[in-house]
């Protein structure tokens, strides 16, 4: 049986917010993201993350969403941890979709909160 008393004061939940830190500070130089000739490491990743957190929790209040459009590439991946760590709620839209499906979970107005790999911005934006 598990001892409630001591693992509530030994444990903390691992989240994928605190599970990017922990990497973060355990692996810094560790690859986390590889993408072609691109890599980042989880030291990287983190702060690409908080960087990014940054800038649109400027833009939002929390509970907003925050739509991206984008292929699967790094920049959604950090968006995935970007827009939690914000306050904000991701919604990340498949680029393959087609231009009705990718305005219906568009709010109206958007108010700039769309992010959109270059490629997209004139069906997102």
């Amino acid at each position: 049986m598990i001892d409630t008393k001591t693992s509530s004061r030994n444990d903390s939940p691992l989240t994928p917010m605190r599970f990017l830190q922990r990497s973060a500070e355990v692996f810094p130089n560790k690859d986390a993201i590889v993408y072609g000739a691109r890599r980042y490491s989880y030291l990287e990743f983190a702060q690409a993350a908080e960087e990014l957190a940054h800038a649109i929790r400027s833009r939002i209040t929390p509970g907003d969403r925050v739509i991206f459009l984008a292929p699967n590439i790094p920049e959604m991946l950090i968006a995935h941890y970007a827009v939690p760590l914000a306050g904000g709620v991701l919604v990340a839209l498949n680029s393959r979709l087609a231009g009705p499906e990718v305005t219906a979970p568009a709010p109206r107005p958007c108010h700039g909160r769309n992010a959109a790999n270059r490629r997209f911005v004139s069906i997102c934006l």
